[in-house]
Formats: structure tokens, sequence, C-alpha cells
């Protein structure tokens, strides 16, 4: 099941979707090591949330038994203490809009958290 949770500050306000994803000891070298053999995206670090996120297209919806009709980013890890930590985003969490903007690419996330910040 599925809970969808809206997370409001003064420099961040996100729209994300809670799946039960067990992502504990997830190694990003790992990931960025087989990712093109089997057809998932490169994962990313965004700086600006502390968390490293993985595009959602088809081989990562089967891979991590999302559902077909989930879209942004999935939470694959999250820095203790960092800026997502804070906000109580977790790994497995799907990161869908950030200040009422889509976002389907980790530099959709430093594109609109940057530009929050730069008007804040």
């Amino acid at each position: 099941m599925k809970n969808k949770i809206f997370v409001i500050t003064t420099a961040i306000a996100l729209l994300l979707t809670h799946v039960a994803v067990p992502i504990a000891g997830f190694d990003p070298v790992f990931a960025a090591a087989t990712s093109a053999a089997d057809g998932l995206p490169k994962p990313a670090i965004s700086r600006a949330l502390g968390a490293l996120l993985l595009p959602i297209n088809k081989q990562v919806i089967r891979t991590f038994k999302l559902d077909e009709s989930d879209q942004g980013l999935l939470v694959l890890s999250v820095k203790p203490n960092g800026a997502a930590a804070k906000q109580g985003i977790k790994a497995g969490d799907i990161l869908v809009e950030i200040l009422g903007r889509k976002v389907h690419k980790p530099i959709d996330v430093e594109s609109w958290l940057g530009k929050s910040a730069q008007r804040g």
C-alpha cells in the first residue's frame, strides 16, 4: 500500500509516494556497474537532497516491483543528517514533484531546488 505524503518546509516542498522496497545495504558502486548491462538507468547523487536517485523506467518498475503507473525518481539511499533525511525522505520513496513541478531526471531536483534557493 502506498501513502502520498506532502513535505513542506521553507525551502523544499516535495510530493512523495512511499513504497515498500527493501533497499537496506544498497551499494551505489554496484548499481553504477550493473545498470547499463541490465537496462537500469544510471543512478545519480543529488547534492541538494543528499540522496541517491534512480529515474524510473520500465526496467526499474520490474526490478523493484513498483506499480506500472509510478513515475519520477526512486530514492535508493539517503545520507544521514542530509536534507532528504531531515525531511523524512527514506530509501524506497518516490519523488514525484518538487515545488509543484514534476521530476523525471535527477538533474530536475538540482535545477528546481537551486532556483528556489536563489529566490529565497
